[in-house]
């Protein structure tokens, strides 16, 4: 109900001093005062400020407890601390505080909502030094110090630490971590299988499950797995290190652990060719000693037949490599040298020699080297001379003969009949001469060396 009729005096100011009165009515409602603002258009409000209530049920001065149907936006205060206290009456709707902006170019725009669910910003937090920002559209969190020099970064997909100072950073994400530095260009990263180092940062392997260290345009590399220690220098140079072996190039170290076997001269070694002989004056002139060979009538020559590791078992594939120490007496000529020969198990099937050998391989001085008299050999086939050892000897890499080689099909596959020490019965009468210490077959775990015992 209405309380009162309120008359307000309005006076207006014209030119001349000329005033002129209006009144007006103002009605006023029960229990209800009209607050005024002073002269600069200020106003204390003094109570409980609410807004845009839409006739609905108004709230109190207290602050409610329990649910109410009220619609409209209040102001109250925290009684312990003072602290203004906004509150959202929604009655049925959701509700919340909602923070827009329009201006001249841009028509009305959502950048910040706080509902009963969530807070959400549609724009970017920052602090007035933009040493701290959060990014709401590109989901990114940056904290820098005050040079900037370190600075922290958080994406979706990637956390990043960085100090520009020293070129040093770090990140992680979801599949690796990075600790890097880019001016020495060294660096560290970890996969859920794979741990890479390098000097400087360069990734050249796919393999998992192992820790890498390598530098940039280079083969040189430790690579370690599981199972696995490889080593790699700047010339591509390998030794891989298992439970079981350790090989350099490719080539077992087991294949130096030797075996020696004295051999005594037999027809079942010498065959169909000239018996070893004794040469006393290269023994003692040169102390060397073994088996002598000096082609003294035309025509003369040798076989010597040494066995495979395994009868009918041993694959030419088996095979590593072959060395034989010789002393060569006069000979001048790498054709009159002695030759190796690795004769193959027939088959009856396309032996090259039926009832003999199915195939055999040829293996020759080296063609460009002319032999040295009274000097000691080592003739090495098959292997890399490099990977032999060797004791007072000229090491000769043996080269495939180039006459009728291969004889017959020969393979990988094909079971090792035996090894053939040789030489070229076409040679001139007192033109070959030699005497031949050990020959070493050399397989992947272990050498056999077959010492050969003067007669």
């Amino acid at each position: 109900m209405l309380k009162q009729l309120t008359i307000l005096n309005i006076k207006i100011k014209y030119k001349f001093n000329i005033y002129i009165y209006i009144m007006s009515i103002v009605y006023q409602y029960e229990n209800s005062t009209i607050q005024y603002s002073d002269n600069y258009g200020n106003i204390t409000h003094q109570g409980v400020l609410g807004s845009n209530a839409y006739g609905s049920t108004l709230l109190t001065g207290t602050f409610p407890t329990t649910t109410t149907n009220a619609v409209g936006h209040y102001h109250y205060t925290e009684p312990t601390t003072n602290a203004l206290k906004f509150l959202n009456a929604s009655g049925t709707g959701n509700g919340g505080h909602q923070f827009w902006n329009v201006s001249n170019a841009n028509a009305p725009i959502k950048y910040f909502e706080v509902n009963r669910d969530n807070a959400l910003l549609n724009t970017s937090l920052r602090n007035t030094s933009n040493n701290t920002i959060l990014d709401m559209i590109g989901n990114e969190l940056t904290l820098s110090s005050s040079s900037n020099n370190i600075k922290l970064n958080a994406s979706q997909s990637t956390l990043l630490v960085r100090n520009n100072s020293t070129a040093e950073s770090s990140y992680v994400q979801s599949d690796n971590l990075s600790v890097g530095n880019d001016i020495n260009n060294t660096s560290m990263r970890i996969y859920s299988t794979l741990m890479r180092m390098s000097d400087p940062s360069y990734w050249n392997t796919t393999t998992t499950s192992s820790l890498v260290i390598n530098k940039l345009a280079s083969t040189e590399q430790s690579q370690l797995t599981s199972q696995t220690l490889t080593l790699t220098d700047v010339s591509s140079n390998s030794s891989i290190l298992s439970s079981t072996s350790l090989t350099f190039n490719n080539v077992n170290v087991k294949m130096n652990q030797v075996q020696p076997t004295l051999i005594y001269s037999s027809p079942a070694i010498y065959a169909d060719g000239q018996p070893p002989a004794t040469s006393l004056t290269i023994r003692n002139t040169y102390g060397y000693s073994g088996w002598y060979f000096k082609n003294i009538v035309l025509g003369q020559k040798i076989n010597w037949y040494f066995p495979p590791n395994k009868q009918n078992a041993t694959l030419v594939s088996d095979l590593k490599g072959i060395s034989i120490s010789f002393f060569n007496g006069i000979t001048t000529s790498n054709d009159n040298t002695l030759f190796i020969t690795i004769y193959t198990v027939p088959t009856g099937s396309g032996d090259y020699a039926p009832g003999f050998f199915h195939s055999a391989y040829t293996y020759v001085f080296n063609q460009a080297i002319t032999p040295t008299v009274n000097t000691n050999y080592q003739g090495v086939c098959i292997i890399d001379k490099s990977l032999v050892p060797y004791n007072y000897e000229t090491q000769i890499q043996y080269e495939p003969s180039t006459v009728n080689n291969p004889r017959g099909n020969y393979q990988p596959t094909d079971k090792i009949l035996a090894v053939v020490i040789g030489s070229n019965s076409g040679s001139a009468v007192n033109s070959v001469e030699f005497v031949v210490n050990k020959l070493n077959l050399h397989y992947a775990d272990f050498t056999q060396s077959y010492l050969l015992v003067s007669p």
